[in-house]
């Protein structure tokens, strides 16, 4: 199963829309009427705009020969791409939760692990009298995953020292507090497609991690206290549990784990003085509090790594990485230069991004790429592109010929007409804090998959 498969990747935090219905932007600037201008084909240099033939430009034979349109062309600009580090993301609460270790020569190491609460059932609890503990098992049920699961993982289960908070904020480079001794491990192979048997019936593919049978003892000698009254309380006894990978040894994967399904939960499995075999669930639900966190190793002996320190290196491919790992930058200097020869108006401008070949084979690309403005101190944003509508602006990936395009008329109209400053673009994968792939993209010197802009222009006399 060396294929991968990308898992759900619609729920997004952060630097993600997936929907633009609202065009208001539109009322305070027409671009709209843009698609309504004058197009032609014809080639020119940044400096000289040539004519359309009458042929061409509909209409401009019925105005007077010194206010004629100039339209034209341009896909000479010189475009800089390099890879720099995401930024942290927050990470809380989010609709899957990834654990795992995977590796590949051009990122190098990625880890996910998370820490959740684990919150008492409804109603009275009475585990009657006696009760002695057979069994305890962590159950997740998993959603999706990343990377090779032919590769052997290790999950550790901990204990949190440390409250965390649903109504809190976190983020995915931080670190929990928890007591290292683990009190459950699970050396395995994951196999996120195939049904387990649980009792003797097949349920849905999940992973099983037995617990010590200390830790479900202790609760039960809980019974009848007032720790097991309320979930307040509870959550001061435990502060809930931390699952950790222990750093793969190859490829390895990174799984995705469905906290909503109700076979997501611990189960203290246990008998009492009447003989009775009872199972005692504590629950993960929307309810807990649910923090993943994520590191790169700091990409050590990668090419990743050797571009970030050596930005120059991303003219022949560059990267975008989920899991707060990496991001393009792309810079287009040509472009605040435009109207040193007079005022345009832009018809439109689209980017293209383009696949190297078999950098894909492996390990699937992003659905969907997001571009963002950088504004003066570094930080990304939405363009104002992105609200006429989802399917203007792009970004998707075409599986045919291996590219992401996205038009971007607004946003380079601001430029050359002086209205926003430049300082470049940053490319990010959609759903990154819910995803773990990863997209090698050809730079701008790519010998055949360069990152191609074209722009189309109205010269205004």
């Amino acid at each position: 199963m060396k294929k991968t498969n990308s898992g759900d990747t619609r729920s997004l935090r952060g630097l993600e829309a997936e929907s633009f219905k609202d065009a208001r932007i539109l009322n305070k600037v027409s671009f709209a009427s843009r698609g309504k201008l004058f197009f032609c084909g014809i080639a020119f240099s940044t400096a000289l705009l040539s004519s359309c033939s009458e042929d061409q430009a509909l209409g401009l034979q019925l105005q007077p020969a010194g206010d004629q349109l100039e339209v034209g062309a341009i896909d000479t600009f010189s475009i800089q791409s390099f890879s720099v580090r995401e930024d942290s993301l927050r990470s809380d609460e989010n609709t899957v939760n990834l654990v795992g270790s995977r590796f590949d020569n051009t990122f190098g190491l990625t880890t996910a692990s998370f820490a959740t609460h684990l919150r008492l059932p409804a109603g009275s609890i009475n585990f009657g009298a006696g009760a002695t503990v057979d069994s305890v098992v962590l159950a997740m049920v998993i959603s999706g995953y990343y990377g090779d699961t032919l590769e052997s993982q290790t999950y550790n289960v901990y204990k949190l020292t440390d409250k965390i908070y649903l109504d809190s904020s976190y983020y995915s480079n931080g670190t929990p507090v928890y007591d290292n001794t683990p009190i459950g491990s699970l050396t395995f192979t994951p196999r996120p497609k195939d049904s387990v048997l649980v009792g003797g019936v097949k349920s849905v593919p999940q992973v099983r991690i037995r617990l010590d049978d200390s830790f479900g003892q202790d609760i039960l000698n809980l019974g009848g206290t007032s720790t097991l009254s309320t979930n307040e309380n509870f959550l001061d006894y435990l502060k809930g549990i931390y699952i950790k990978p222990v750093d793969a040894n190859g490829k390895g994967s990174i799984l995705y784990i469905n906290y909503a399904s109700a076979i997501t939960r611990v189960m203290i499995h246990y008998q009492n003085t009447a003989n009775d075999s009872l199972t005692f669930e504590l629950l993960i639900n929307d309810r807990c509090a649910r923090v993943n966190y994520f590191d790169h190793n700091d990409y050590t002996g990668s090419p990743a790594g050797f571009q970030l320190a050596d930005s120059t290196l991303g003219k022949n491919e560059f990267y975008v990485q989920s899991l707060t790992g990496l991001k393009g930058k792309i810079k287009i200097p040509g472009l605040a230069n435009v109207n040193n020869t007079g005022k345009y108006l832009v018809n439109k401008a689209e980017i293209i991004f383009s696949l190297p070949s078999g950098t894909a084979d492996n390990y699937a690309p992003h659905d969907k790429l997001i571009l963002l403005g950088v504004d003066s101190l570094g930080r990304g944003a939405f363009l104002s592109d992105i609200l006429i509508s989802s399917a203007y602006f792009g970004g998707d990936y075409n599986s045919t010929d291996k590219t992401y395009r996205f038009t971007i008329s607004n946003y380079v109209q601001d430029i050359i007409s002086g209205k926003r400053k430049d300082y470049g673009l940053y490319l990010v994968g959609s759903g990154a804090i819910v995803n773990a792939n990863r997209t090698i993209l050809g730079g701008s010197n790519h010998i055949d998959k360069n990152i191609k802009f074209k722009l189309t222009l109205t010269k205004i006399n």
